[in-house]
């Protein structure tokens, strides 16, 4: 029980200091002190020290020659750098399940914007549902080396959305996309799948740069 509760204290700080870090509360080259962090945020150096190694391999911190981590942060061209490379990793996902003669079931894709018709879903499970979604496609290729790929940017690309989705404001447009990416699947249509998908994640990208960008400008007045 007290390795679980552990990781969950983890993930909670990984949380807590990503949106800091994205909205620059937590500034460039700030010092992430072990000790500090875990008196702010109530709770033991453990759960810190794992965070940390989580925002190394993310990028969002670096570890310097005499053992400190330090802030790196996230600039915009790292966010559209991230969707660039989203882009790559989907678009080849649903390219190799064209090709596949035995294809896996797309029943999973539609069980997510069903999901999301729902009027009860908060905030908070739209994004989740969002990233489930597009889990479900990469998935389709049947390839764990471009899924592990894939999982190791859900967590950056989920904590843009968290921050960036308050309210779910695209919603609409989010969901009859999802529905249009699911038909072209279902239809066999490699041409409109991939274009809906580019457009997607293009627009998505847009997005969230702009909101972060506001969002960086009202934190630091």
């Amino acid at each position: 029980m007290n390795k679980i509760s552990r990781i969950k204290l983890c993930d909670d700080v990984v949380k807590i200091l990503r949106r800091a870090i994205l909205l620059g509360e937590i500034p460039v080259n700030e010092h992430l002190a072990e000790p500090i962090l875990a008196d702010r945020l109530g709770t033991s150096r453990g759960p810190i020290r794992d965070a940390l190694q989580i925002l190394l391999l993310e990028g969002f911190a670096v570890r310097m020659p005499n053992g400190r981590v330090i802030v790196r942060g996230m600039s915009l061209k790292d966010i559209s750098n991230l969707y660039d490379v989203r882009l790559l990793l989907e678009h080849h996902a649903i390219e190799q399940w064209f090709g596949q003669q035995e294809k896996k079931s797309i029943e999973p894709i539609r069980n997510c914007f069903e999901t999301m018709r729902s009027s009860n879903v908060t905030s908070q499970e739209f994004s989740d549902i969002d990233m489930e979604f597009h889990e479900q496609i990469v998935r389709l290729a049947d390839n764990n080396t471009l899924l592990q790929s894939w999982l190791s940017l859900r967590g950056l690309i989920h904590a843009i959305l968290e921050i960036t989705n308050q309210g779910y404001p695209r919603s609409q447009l989010i969901m009859d996309t999802h529905i249009k990416i699911y038909e072209a699947l279902n239809n066999r249509d490699f041409p409109a799948a991939s274009s809906l998908l580019k457009d997607h994640l293009a627009e998505g990208k847009k997005v969230m740069c702009d909101n972060i960008k506001m969002l960086r400008e009202t934190t630091t007045k």
